[in-house]
């Protein structure tokens, strides 16, 4: 059986957290709907348009081990983009190697990124994964720009999702488990660490951000590019 945790528990915690001196004006029932294809992965991104999920990134394998052959092994990265109809109950997927060269493609199957959806955009940064040039485990450098719609109806019809991938190397957004979020114009990136080379138990290349980093982020639908940082 394979059920969507994550967005479950997102549901209700946001329940939870909302207080009321009577009795609350609303109920929430959770159901748990099987999807046969659908994506068994976790720490993964994601976003929606049209009814439909995009799921990208995170990993197959469930917990991670504290030796560097048990840790993040790369042959349990999820390498695969995700397409689900919940009403329908179809899935569409596509490799991110189909379309886009390893070095681009890499951070797409990293883990615990900072992500978020405004509009139809979904804004991808860092995360903690195997980068096919460095042959290391590493947090990426990167933000992807993602077109939701666009990207969604490709892996539908089969067709190349590269169009609607663009790229920043910054090395500000080196960042993994944090959490990415917008409030107007600006973005901002909480917390989280930039994590070098394999995880083990008591030896680790890690360091905590301590900041709130605060940015815009501008796309013109070819290139992107960072301002007024702080």
């Amino acid at each position: 059986m394979r059920i969507f945790t994550t967005l479950i528990a997102a549901v209700i915690i946001a329940a939870s957290s909302i207080s009321f001196a009577e009795n609350p004006p609303f109920s929430v029932e959770v159901e748990q709907v099987s999807i046969s294809g659908a994506p068994a992965i976790h720490s993964f991104a994601f976003a929606q348009s049209g009814g439909k999920w995009l799921f990208i990134g995170g990993r197959i394998n469930g917990l991670h081990g504290f030796t560097t052959i048990t840790s993040f092994p790369k042959e349990f990265s999820n390498k695969t983009i995700y397409v689900v109809d919940p009403s329908s109950g179809q899935t569409w997927s596509r490799s991110i190697f189909a379309d886009l060269p390893f070095w681009v493609a890499d951070q797409l199957r990293s883990t615990n990124m900072q992500y978020t959806q405004v509009g139809n955009k979904l804004y991808f940064a860092g995360g903690y994964g195997y980068d096919s040039t460095a042959n290391a485990l590493i947090s990426f450098p990167l933000l992807k720009v993602i077109d939701v719609s666009e990207t969604i109806n490709a892996i539908i019809s089969g067709n190349s999702i590269a169009p609607f991938v663009r790229e920043l190397n910054d090395t500000r957004l080196q960042v993994t488990g944090g959490e990415l979020m917008n409030l107007g114009e600006y973005f901002y990136l909480l917390g989280g660490h930039k994590f070098m080379g394999p995880y083990r138990r008591n030896i680790n290349n890690q360091t905590y951000t301590d900041r709130i980093k605060k940015f815009r982020i501008n796309d013109d639908g070819t290139n992107v590019s960072i301002s007024d940082y702080s």
